[in-house]
């Protein structure tokens, strides 16, 4: 009798993944491409002061939140790197410059990035947009000023989150570098001259794989930002204007971080290993 409903459950939470989700972050982006241009007459109004004022607010919280734990995987980095790098024989340590760290500095770190930005700035954003707060609950979808309240809400995020993003890969990219020439001895890290780091990359070529990495965290960014509002904004309507005679779930809010959660962390991996 108990096994109906759960196999029910696993159905409904199914549809939801792999069917309604996508094509709510379909809608969603599309209704930030219609809100586009009414947001560019909002800035050419006389509410330009107070819309650029609130844009760089938003922009600096979006990259300062992410800032400290991102500081923590940096020296994190730094130390076990180095560890590893003075464990490694001179024979071994060859073979892991031609194959691990390319594939570290292309695919491990913007993995790990965006793990801490879904659950740091993610989660953040996901758990506000259930809350019903901000202006954007208080206007129909379609309308002029629901969308610029959209456009208002989202996209400061969404340049946040990839300027954090790009940011922060480059700063673990370097830490990766500076730990593993410095070998375990976090008292010689300052001490390794800026260009003979430089000259490690370009002696190895691995330029490309630090682009092609910071691409992909930038990618990554962009994603986890429009599923959290996209799957946010949708259950807080969900919550807040409930349909007539219909109670409110409140394994909706549930159900929204953690479908939110999953799915930015399946795209980071499906971006992170793309060729």
């Amino acid at each position: 009798m108990k096994a109906k409903p759960l196999i029910a459950k696993i159905l409904e939470r199914a549809d939801r993944v792999w069917l309604q989700n996508p094509w709510t972050i379909v809608e969603f982006i599309g209704q930030l491409i219609r809100a586009f241009p009414h947001a560019l007459a909002d800035i050419g109004s006389a509410r330009w002061r107070s819309t650029t004022k609130e844009f760089g607010r938003v922009l600096i919280r979006s990259v300062v939140r992410s800032f400290l734990p991102v500081l923590g995987l940096v020296a994190v980095v730094v130390w076990s790197i180095g560890e590893l790098s003075h464990a490694l024989g001179p024979v071994t340590r060859s073979t892991f410059e031609q194959s691990v760290l390319p594939l570290l500095l292309e695919t491990i770190i913007p993995i790990v990035l965006a793990t801490v930005i879904t659950a740091r700035q993610g989660a953040t954003l996901v758990a506000k947009y259930l809350a019903g707060v901000g202006q954007w609950i208080k206007h129909p979808t379609e309308s002029t000023e629901g969308l610029i309240q959209l456009q208002r809400e989202v996209m400061p995020r969404v340049v946040g989150g990839v300027v954090a993003s790009v940011i922060f890969h480059l700063l673990l990219c370097w830490g990766l570098l500076f730990g593993y020439l410095s070998q375990g001895n976090l008292a010689e890290v300052s001490a390794v001259p800026f260009h003979t780091v430089v000259e490690f990359v370009r002696q190895h070529e691995l330029q490309s794989n630090i682009y092609l990495g910071t691409a992909r965290s930038a990618a990554s960014a962009l994603m986890i930002v429009l599923i959290a509002s996209a799957l946010g904004m949708r259950g807080g309507r969900r919550v807040d204007s409930p349909q007539a005679g219909q109670l409110t779930d409140p394994e909706d809010r549930y159900d929204a971080a953690w479908e939110s959660s999953v799915m930015s962390l399946l795209l980071s991996f499906l971006i992170a290993f793309l060729p």
